[in-house]
């Protein structure tokens, strides 16, 4: 509910309400950037771009469901557009993930955390997009795969399996890592 009376104040005009919508679901939306890009820098265009072309289209927009699932498929697309377009595809770089993991936690906290980030990002930047995609719709976003399934106007079945290769795919790159 709070996010529809934000949304309706932006409409009014009120850059409060835009800014505390940005502050509401910039960092899980940036960690669902660097996911599909494996890169900081880059994420953090994708995320403006999404802001900006949200705070455009507010006259239009019209909130149907959860508005971080919303701004999480708007970010899946654009990275889509983004890597037609540039041919994008680069391994994470550890120290950028220690800015964003070690922001919050405790030395030792941080030092597991940006490990484990290391290493799922190093997988997760070989799978395909589409493997990617909805697995991070999924499991960070919180959507279903019917949601996930209209958004990204695929039949319900090639979400799932596109979900369920993908782990599948994640768990040998990391076992792999674990074991070497």
């Amino acid at each position: 509910m709070e996010d529809r009376l934000l949304i309706e104040r932006c409409k009014q005009g009120d850059a409060n309400a835009l800014c505390r919508i940005y502050d509401k679901y910039r960092e899980p939306l940036l960690v669902l950037a660097i996911a599909l890009t494996g890169n900081i820098s880059e994420a953090e265009d994708v995320l403006h771009d999404v802001f900006l072309s949200f705070a455009r289209n507010l006259d239009t927009f019209r909130l149907t469901g959860k508005l971080k699932a919303y701004l999480a498929v708007c970010v899946v697309n654009q990275i889509r557009n983004h890597l037609k377009r540039a041919k994008y595809r680069q391994a994470v770089d550890l120290d950028q993930l220690e800015v964003l993991a070690s922001s919050q936690r405790g030395p030792v906290n941080a030092a597991v955390c940006n490990e484990q980030l290391h290493l799922i990002g190093q997988a997760m930047i070989q799978l395909p997009l589409e493997q990617r995609s909805v697995i991070v719709l999924h499991i960070h976003a919180g959507m279903t795969f019917r949601g996930i399934a209209k958004q990204l106007k695929l039949p319900v079945a090639t979400a799932k399996s596109r979900y369920r290769y993908g782990i599948t795919k994640l768990r040998s790159i990391l076992n792999h890592e674990v074991t070497s």
